[in-house]
């Protein structure tokens, strides 16, 4: 009872918030009504001010998206960032995307540039276990997390986002992206913005792309997503010339470079 309960809650009256919120920028095209995603925010990141909304405090599934709380999880925890993680086959089993192997030795460090850069599954999962004990328990900080944030339209069920039970809405994702560029800035800060890392794991050598196409210098952190439950999710945190700093966030956009130019346009209107 209690789980359909929070459900619920989580789900909201979609009927009552499927409009866009007012727009409040003059840098916004008032013309902008709907875009092709089921939900998309536009949020000033030092003020938090949400200036253009589509259903932008209903949940759906993030898909990779996850990660960006797996990550801060884990840089709230105590594990050393040199701290070496043996990998399991658990960890790799229906991992969907990853660079590692049961068996590998890898460090945090690797791990969080692996999951964040590459959006490797397994590395999510071996960092959870790592930081927690067991993934179940690393769900449980991850939640707690949210709580304690303030993030009261997101639920997480599994550390890399494979499972559409994990969920947020549009304003979550953009606050949770915003504290965790600004946690540990000069790491995390790092990892988000690396367009390639390169690594030796063993006697191999991993070279991983980051998944997001849309970097540049502006650009201080991002995450992208992709499931069939998700669809093309984007989350991104940019400056402006101005030095004005704005989070754009579409979730379940139609096509991967949907998501892409549904940022690119934000972005344009907010550099005037």
């Amino acid at each position: 009872t209690l789980f359909f309960l929070v459900v619920f809650f989580l789900l909201g009256s979609v009927s009552a918030a499927a409009q866009p919120t007012p727009l409040l920028s003059p840098y916004i095209d008032t013309r902008v009504s709907v875009v092709s995603a089921r939900g998309a925010v536009v949020m000033d990141a030092d003020t938090g001010d949400v200036l253009w909304g589509q259903q932008a405090d209903i949940p759906f599934a993030v898909a990779s998206v996850t990660k960006v709380m797996t990550a801060l999880v884990v840089m709230e925890s105590d594990l050393p960032l040199d701290h070496p993680v043996r990998i399991l086959a658990s960890d790799v089993r229906h991992a969907s995307t990853t660079y590692i192997r049961a068996k590998d030795t890898v460090t945090v460090q690797t791990l969080l540039f692996l999951m964040l850069v590459g959006s490797d599954n397994a590395a999510a999962r071996a960092l959870a276990r790592e930081t927690a004990g067991t993934s179940a328990a690393f769900v449980c900080k991850m939640n707690a997390t949210a709580v304690s944030m303030g993030l009261v339209r997101s639920h997480f069920v599994d550390p890399a986002g494979l499972l559409s039970g994990n969920i947020m809405s549009g304003r979550d994702a953009g606050r949770l992206l915003i504290s965790a560029e600004a946690h540990s800035q000069s790491f995390l800060h790092r990892v988000f913005n690396t367009q390639q890392f390169s690594t030796k794991i063993g006697k191999r050598t991993v070279v991983v792309s980051n998944t997001n196409r849309y970097l540049d210098d502006g650009v201080a952190a991002s995450k992208t997503g992709f499931t069939s439950a998700a669809k093309y999710c984007l989350s991104i945190l940019f400056e402006t010339l101005n030095q004005k700093r704005y989070a754009v966030v579409v979730l379940g956009a139609t096509t991967s470079a949907e998501r892409f130019s549904i940022a690119a346009m934000f972005r344009t209107m907010l550099s005037k």
